[in-house]
């Protein structure tokens, strides 16, 4: 997946995820930032300071709508905060192999995807999390990756 960041750089995945635990999470209807949010919240509480694992949330958008991606992104620039730019990368173009690759049931789901230092997926998920998904999530990270610090 090609994409650009709200920061305004390029981001080519799972390539930028090489080196480190990456958790990604792509959606493909606006509707699902909920669904997201359910996720991101606990996992950048967890890991965000700690430096082991990289997060990426993964609009997917129609290639139709790239004459808009300007405003699009101008958007969520406005709605999401200035320290997760980099974490934002926007996707325009054909969606229907990663509709297949993704294994999306329904649009207003989002896709979660836990990838090992070399760019495999090792875990995924979709919809909303919940608690029992959040301990797996975290649990397969922790496999992966060393732990955040405690305070």
């Amino acid at each position: 997946v090609r994409g650009e960041s709200l920061a305004g750089q390029k981001v080519t995945l799972p390539d930028a995820a090489r080196g480190r635990v990456t958790v990604i999470i792509a959606a493909f209807a606006r509707q699902a930032q909920g669904r997201i949010d359910t996720w991101a919240r606990p996992l950048l509480d967890r890991y965000g300071d700690a430096g082991t694992v990289r997060y990426y949330e993964l609009p997917m958008i129609s290639g139709w709508y790239s004459w808009m991606s300007g405003f699009i992104d101008g958007g969520m620039r406005r709605g999401v905060p200035k320290p997760l730019h980099d974490n934002v990368v926007t996707y325009y173009g054909a969606l229907d192999a990663y509709f297949t690759a993704f294994d999306v049931q329904d649009k207003s789901d989002c896709y979660l995807f836990v990838l090992d230092g070399e760019g495999v997926v090792r875990h995924a998920a979709r919809g909303p999390a919940d608690l029992a998904g959040l301990e797996s999530l975290f649990q397969v990270i922790d496999g992966l990756a060393p732990p955040p610090p405690t305070p």
